[in-house]
């Protein structure tokens, strides 16, 4: 599995810990795929390489950044949005709780294992678009291979 799809699935698993607030997780839909927008709460999600360097002869950083908006309709409320968005900064930034990092094992003799750390996280506000509440959230990631 590539580096950019663990990412990814990090931030699924992430969204499905929303469950506590009434949050259905599984419409989670990535960049090619076409969200239907019947129902109240959807997420889009995103990731992009931008560049790696090696930082010594064995060592390699890699840099992503990573995207979750979440798309609720207008009629469901801005507080509610705004709640969503937050419990998921939430997740992303709590250290005793695995938000901040993780690991990825080798999965043969020729890979090497990496720890992906978040580097920064920011959430926009929220905005109205084609009657739906729209709050994107911003995530920047550092995967150091060994």
């Amino acid at each position: 599995m590539t580096h950019s799809a663990q990412i990814a699935a990090y931030l699924r698993a992430g969204i499905k810990r929303l469950a506590n607030l009434g949050v259905d997780a599984s419409r989670v839909y990535a960049p090619n795929e076409r969200a239907t927008t019947t129902g109240d709460v959807y997420f889009q999600i995103a990731v992009t390489s931008v560049d790696a360097r090696l930082e010594t002869e064995r060592q390699r950083v890699s840099r992503y950044n990573a995207s979750i908006v979440v798309n609720l309709r207008e009629g469901e409320g801005v507080r509610r949005a705004d709640a969503i968005a937050d419990e998921l900064m939430r997740f992303f930034n709590a250290p005793d709780e695995g938000g901040r990092g993780f690991s990825i094992p080798a999965d043969d003799a020729s890979s090497r294992p990496a720890f992906v750390y978040l580097n920064s996280a920011r959430r926009e506000p929220a905005k109205l678009e084609n009657a739906r509440f729209r709050v994107p959230l911003s995530l920047a990631w550092e995967i150091h291979e060994t």
